[in-house]
């Protein structure tokens, strides 16, 4: 079983989750939490969840994604250049194969993305790619920082294995591991709303 929460960044609620066989594998997982972004929701996420098919399914929501990319993909695209005229930022028009096109039906059929290059003093080189295309509303300096306030959600996933257990389910019928994380997701969202509350006001609960 292969179990995959959308948390909020900054109060560690989980929004929404999916369940499904293991052998499904964590893209196809977040291609189907897609399904229940909102308008103008960010979705935040590592290198392993980058494909065309879940940045569709984003933008096809009137949704928003920032996520590290490899250096090796979306390179051989023609680049252009932002309005910040910066060599280190660009936007690509992304095309899919028309297998993945017929597969994604009335999706967008292209995407266009910015992608941003960068390296923090001591690290290596790194990239995102959002869909956040305005540089004036989004600068760049303000995506990092933001993405690698990410971190936060590997450590909510360390909470939840760890601290409540959740990679230890007992039951062995369908039913019976649905309930256990339902159960073990809403003691973490009691937890967490009771942490909101108590926080000082423009003050992170987490």
């Amino acid at each position: 079983t292969c179990a995959l929460p959308i948390f909020g960044l900054f109060d560690g609620i989980c929004r929404k989750f999916v369940v499904t066989s293991h052998k499904i594998g964590e893209q196809k997982c977040a291609a189907l939490l897609a399904r229940f972004l909102r308008k103008r929701d960010l979705l935040l996420a590592d290198k392993n969840f980058v494909s065309f098919a879940i940045f569709s399914s984003i933008v096809h929501r009137h949704a928003d994604f920032l996520m590290r990319v490899a250096s090796n993909r979306f390179t051989t695209g023609k680049r252009r250049r932002t309005p910040s005229r910066r060599r280190d930022e660009y936007l690509v028009t992304l095309t899919p194969r028309a297998k993945v096109r017929k597969r994604l039906g009335r999706k967008p059929d292209s995407v266009v993305v910015r992608i941003i290059e960068y390296q923090i003093k001591g690290f290596r080189p790194s990239r995102l790619i959002t869909s956040l295309l305005d540089v004036e509303r989004f600068p760049r300096e303000a995506l990092i920082a933001l993405y690698h306030e990410r971190w936060r959600h590997e450590t909510m996933y360390r909470e939840l294995k760890q601290s409540l257990q959740l990679n230890n389910l007992r039951s062995k019928s369908r039913d019976g591991i649905i309930k256990e994380i339902f159960v073990q997701l809403t003691v973490n969202n009691v937890i967490r709303w009771i942490m909101r509350d108590a926080a000082e006001k423009g003050r992170r609960p987490v």
